[in-house]
C-alpha cells in the first residue's frame, strides 16, 4: 500500500472532472436551447446549420421582395384600372357627340369634359409611384417605364419582370398604323387636320420599340407639307405649327429661316449655350430677341437640339406660301408630336381671312414600306379648339379611343400576369423557408427530454464522483493501522 500518491483519488478527480465538463456543456444547452453553442459541440453540423441559416435568411428576404413587388403591381393595376374609366367615359361622350340629336352647344361641352378627362389621365401617369418609382411612364418625362424587375428567392437569376409601361396620351393614343406616303384624302392616317395632332412613334416598322427612336439612318426626312383638303390638295402654307418631342436634332424650311418660341425650360438652354458660344449655336446658326421671345434659326447655320434633351415645344410660324410648304426634320427623333394649331391665312396675307381647308401631310424620304408608325393622337383630341369637335371628328377618333383601350388592357394583362407569378413564388418561397428552417432546427436546437435525461444522468455521476473522491481519501488512512 502507498500513500506517496493516491491513485484512486486522481481517478476519482479525472472522472469528477469529466463529468462536471459534460455537465457544464449539458447545462449550456438547456438554457441556450441550441444543441450547438460553439464550432467544438459539432464541427460539420455547424457547417451545415450555418449553410442553411443563410439559405433561409435569403429565401425569407426573396419573401419580403415578392411581398413588396404585389404591393407596387397592385398599385400601379389600381391606377391604370381608372384610367380604364376615364376612356370608358370618354368612349361614350364620343358616341354622344356622333349623332344629330346633340346641338353643338352640346359638342363643344363634351370637348371641354373630354379634354379635362385627358388631363386627368395624363395626371395619374405622372403621379403613380411606388417609393419614387414612375410605374406608369418614365420619371420626370412621357416616356415608357423602366422595366421592373424584382429577385424574388436566394439566387441573383431568381428574377420576375414586367414589361415598360407607357400610360399617357401620347404612349396609349399614337396610332399603330404606316403612315401613307402619298397625298390623299384628309382621312389618311399621316394627315394632321385643322386644330388636331398626329405622334410618330417609330421607324422600324413591325420591330416597334419603346423608345421610339426614328434613326436617320433609315430615315433622309421626315418631311411636313402644308395642303388644302379635299379630292386634289393644293399646296398651302403651314402656318402656326408646334413641334415636341423627347429628342429631336434639325429643323429647316425648304427656304428661309425659321422663327421659333421655345417652352420656358429650352430657351433657358439655348441662351445658355449661345452666351458660352459653343458649336451651333454661335450668332451664324441661331439669334434671340430677348422683346419678342423669339429665336430664329438661320437656314444657313447649323444649329441642333439633339444635346438639348426634351423638347416641351417649339412654335414654328411659315405663313409664306411661296417658300413655306414644307418643313424638314431630321436627325434622330424620339415622341414626335406634331400639333396643327391654326387657320392658314390666305397667301400668308395676315389682313386676309383664315381658311379652314388647310391641313399638314407627314411623310419621309425613305422608300421602305411603313418606315413611320404613327397616327393620330389621344393628345389630338386633348387639344381639339373650341367648336372643333364635330360629329365626323367624334367618329374618328372612337378608333383611336378604342386602340387606347386595348393598349391599357394589354399593360393590365401583363402586370395581373407578373402579380400572379410573383404570388405563386412567393407560396412556394414560404413552403422552402419553413422546410429549410426545419432541417436546421433538427441540426442546431436541442431536443429538451434527450438533454434533460443526459442532465440527471450527468448530475447523479458528479455525485457519485464526490462520494467516490471522499471514499478514496478515507482508504489512503488505513495505512496508519499498519504503523501502529
Amino acid at each position: 500500500m502507498r500513500i506517496n500518491t493516491n491513485v484512486s483519488s486522481l481517478n476519482a478527480q479525472e472522472a469528477a472532472s469529466n463529468t462536471n465538463k459534460t455537465l457544464s456543456s449539458s447545462l449550456e444547452k438547456l438554457s441556450t436551447g441550441l444543441r450547438i453553442n460553439k464550432a467544438s459541440d459539432d464541427a460539420s453540423g455547424l457547417a451545415i446549420a450555418d449553410k442553411l441559416r443563410t439559405q433561409a435568411t435569403s429565401i425569407n428576404q426573396g419573401i419580403d421582395n415578392g411581398n413588396s413587388a404585389v404591393a407596387l403591381l397592385q398599385i400601379a393595376d389600381k391606377s391604370m384600372a381608372e384610367q380604364s374609366n376615364i376612356l370608358d367615359t370618354i368612349k361614350a361622350k364620343l358616341i354622344q357627340a356622333n349623332t344629330s340629336t346633340t346641338s353643338p352647344d352640346g359638342r363643344e361641352s363634351i370637348r371641354k369634359d373630354v379634354a379635362k378627362l385627358l388631363e386627368q389621365l395624363d395626371n395619374i401617369a405622372k403621379q403613380t409611384n411606388y417609393n419614387g418609382t414612375s410605374l406608369l411612364q418614365a420619371n420626370g418625362s412621357t416616356n415608357g417605364s423602366e422595366t421592373l424587375s424584382f429577385q424574388v428567392g436566394e439566387s441573383s437569376s431568381d428574377i420576375i419582370s414586367s414589361s415598360s409601361i407607357k400610360a399617357n396620351t401620347i404612349g396609349l393614343g399614337g396610332g399603330t398604323e404606316k403612315l401613307i406616303q402619298t397625298s390623299g384624302a384628309s382621312n389618311q392616317n399621316n394627315i394632321v387636320s385643322d386644330g388636331s395632332s398626329l405622334i410618330i412613334a417609330t421607324n422600324k416598322g413591325a420591330d416597334v420599340t419603346d423608345d421610339g427612336k426614328i434613326d436617320n439612318s433609315d430615315i433622309a426626312a421626315i418631311t411636313i407639307t402644308g395642303q388644302t383638303t379635299g379630292a386634289t390638295p393644293a399646296a398651302a402654307a403651314i402656318g402656326i405649327v408646334n413641334i415636341s418631342a423627347d429628342k429631336i436634332d434639325t429643323v429647316k424650311a425648304s427656304t428661309g429661316d425659321l422663327t421659333v418660341i421655345f417652352d420656358n425650360e429650352t430657351t433657358q438652354a439655348i441662351r445658355d449655350k449661345m452666351n458660352d458660344n459653343e458649336t451651333g449655336f454661335t450668332t451664324a446658326d441661331i439669334t434671340y430677341d430677348k422683346d419678342t421671345n423669339q429665336f430664329t434659326l438661320l437656314n444657313s447655320g447649323s444649329f441642333s437640339m439633339k444635346d438639348l434633351g426634351k423638347i416641351g415645344s417649339m412654335q414654328i410660324e411659315l405663313t409664306d406660301t411661296s417658300d413655306s410648304t414644307t418643313l424638314s426634320i431630321t436627325g434622330e427623333v424620339n415622341n414626335l408630336v406634331i400639333n396643327n394649331t391654326e387657320d392658314v391665312k390666305v397667301n400668308g396675307d395676315e389682313t386676309s381671312s383664315p381658311t379652314t381647308t388647310n391641313q399638314l401631310k407627314i411623310t419621309t424620304s425613305s422608300t421602305t414600306s411603313g418606315a413611320l408608325i404613327g397616327g393620330q393622337s389621344l393628345s389630338s383630341l386633348a387639344n381639339l379648339g373650341a367648336g372643333k369637335l364635330t360629329a365626323d371628328i367624334a367618329a374618328q377618333f372612337q378608333d383611336v379611343v378604342n386602340n387606347a383601350i386595348t393598349l391599357l388592357n394589354s399593360y393590365r394583362s401583363d402586370i395581373g400576369s407578373t402579380q400572379t407569378q410573383v404570388e405563386s413564388a412567393v407560396k412556394n418561397l414560404m413552403t422552402q423557408a419553413t422546410n429549410v428552417a426545419s432541417a436546421e432546427s433538427i441540426i442546431r436546437d436541442v431536443d429538451y427530454a434527450q438533454e434533460s435525461a443526459n442532465f440527471n444522468k450527468q448530475n447523479i455521476i458528479a455525485q457519485a464522483g464526490s462520494y467516490a473522491i471522499s471514499q478514496a481519501n478515507t482508504v489512503q488512512q488505513n495505512v496508519l493501522k499498519l504503523l501502529q
